[in-house]
Parts: C-alpha cells; sequence; structure tokens
C-alpha cells in the first residue's frame, strides 16, 4: 500500500488496467474497504478514499459540510484519473460515488461502471438535508449513537473513549447527509450498479426505483445476505466485484484488438 493526503493506494501498479476509486460509509475510513479489495487482480489499482477526521487523515479537521467535502475529493480524483474507472462508494460514499462521477465533465470517458452500495437515493437525502450551521444541532450525541447501533456499526464491548470517538466521527459525516447538495452533478449515461442488503433496515426497496430515476444510462440492482453493512459479512460482494472488473478488462482489451 501507499499512503497520500486523502488516499490510500491498495496494490500500486503504474501499468494498471483499470483504476477503482472507493469511497466509505459514514463513520468509515479508507480501511474500510481492505476487505473488500484484498483479493482484487493485480492489474486493478485500488484508491480508497478518506475523509478528514480520522485514519490516515486523522490530523485534519472535518470538512464543514458536502460541498467542502465535494471540493476536498475532486481535485485529488481528477489528478489519479488517468485511465479505465470505477466508482464504488458505500452508504454516504455511494453518493460521493454518485455526485463525484457527474460533476467530472472533463474525463467522465474514463468511467466504466459506478457501483453504489446501501445508499439512498439523492431525492431521499434532499428531502431530509436541512443544512444546520454544524454537526449534533439536528441530530443529538444520544441519536446518533442509537442510529450506529441500529445499523451494526458498534462494536461489541467498546470502551467508552472509542465509543466516544465513534459518535463524534459519524455526527460529523451524518452532517454531510444534513447538508447534501447535487450542485454541479449532472446526469450521466455510463452503467450505474446498485448494491442492497436483503436485510438492510436503512434502505428500502423503494430507493430502487428512485434511484432509477436518477440514471440516463444503464441500469441494474442487485441483493446480498446481510444487513446494512453486507459487504463485509460475506465474501459474495467481493467476488462479484472481482469478476466485474475482470469482465471490464476483457473488454478494454477486446476492443483495443
Amino acid at each position: 500500500m501507499e499512503q497520500r493526503e486523502g488516499y490510500i493506494i491498495f496494490n500500486p501498479n503504474k501499468k494498471a488496467k483499470v483504476k477503482l476509486m472507493c469511497f466509505h460509509h459514514a463513520g468509515g475510513s479508507a480501511l474500510s474497504f481492505i476487505p473488500l479489495v484484498r483479493t482484487l487482480p493485480k492489474d486493478v489499482e485500488a484508491y480508497l478514499f478518506e475523509l478528514p477526521g480520522r485514519g490516515i487523515s486523522a490530523n485534519q479537521k472535518f470538512v464543514a459540510n458536502f460541498s467542502e467535502a465535494m471540493a476536498y475529493f475532486l481535485p485529488k480524483v481528477i489528478d489519479c484519473m488517468d485511465r479505465p474507472t470505477v466508482f464504488l462508494g458505500h452508504s454516504l460514499g455511494g453518493l460521493f460515488s454518485y455526485a463525484i462521477s457527474g460533476s467530472l465533465s472533463k474525463k467522465q470517458n474514463y468511467i466504466e461502471k459506478v457501483i453504489i452500495s446501501a445508499a439512498k437515493s439523492p431525492q431521499t437525502v434532499l428531502e431530509y438535508a436541512i443544512h444546520p450551521e454544524k454537526p449534533f444541532i439536528v441530530r443529538s450525541r444520544d441519536s446518533v449513537k442509537m442510529d450506529i447501533e441500529a445499523l451494526g456499526g458498534i462494536p461489541v464491548d467498546v470502551d467508552d473513549s472509542l465509543l466516544h470517538s465513534i459518535i463524534n466521527i459519524t455526527g460529523n459525516d451524518f452532517h454531510l447527509l444534513d447538508t447534501f447538495t447535487l450542485d454541479g452533478v449532472v446526469k450521466s449515461s455510463f452503467p450505474f450498479e446498485l448494491w442492497l442488503g436483503k436485510y438492510d433496515t436503512a434502505v428500502h426497496e423503494r430507493e430502487i426505483y428512485k434511484w432509477r430515476e436518477e440514471i440516463q444510462g444503464e441500469f441494474c440492482y442487485r441483493y446480498f445476505n446481510g444487513g446494512h453493512f453486507f459487504i463485509s459479512e460475506s465474501t459474495e460482494p467481493a467476488d462479484l466485484l472481482k469478476k466485474t472488473l475482470l469482465n471490464i478488462m476483457i473488454n478494454i482489451e477486446n476492443k483495443i484488438v
């Protein structure tokens, strides 16, 4: 792995045929995606992006809102895109995958697919985005804790210090949902894929149809066993991701030939 400001390059390979851009869930970090990418082919170079305030970016201040988070990610993504690229985001990261891919007017030709995992649709998030001035105004620390518990995001026997950190990071990330905007984002025609957990109580079936309204090009959805964090509950998502990337590489080679 190689570490950069704001992201980790997993399996660095200057001759990689495809790049994978990953964006973590609320309360997560770049390392959240390690179980998903550790078995990918060596021809895939994975970029694990991370919001400030945790992990490798713990010494940085939290971003103030969703727009500031976009401004933080976009230049880094643009600098990394120089060949066929797949976007993958889980939960909050799914919204970043959608918004960033729709903001890359000069580099959209590189995008092969956008995978959105366990994320509510933009129209649903916009409906509840009341743009509070700062975190923990609309959502109290107790309500953030309850939301994390409901999603299964608090480890068993967690100590008070770690619990405080989890609530603080997640609450600041929830604030990005509360300040969500689609300014500068355009609907694009590259393929989209929606991943859902069969037992995810946070993302309901109706979100499939709402996501479909956001997509102009090819769209499909898939269910996996598990809850909101199904991507780490079995090997099925990692296996499908590997298969998807291999198929993309085959298609690229066939186009070249």
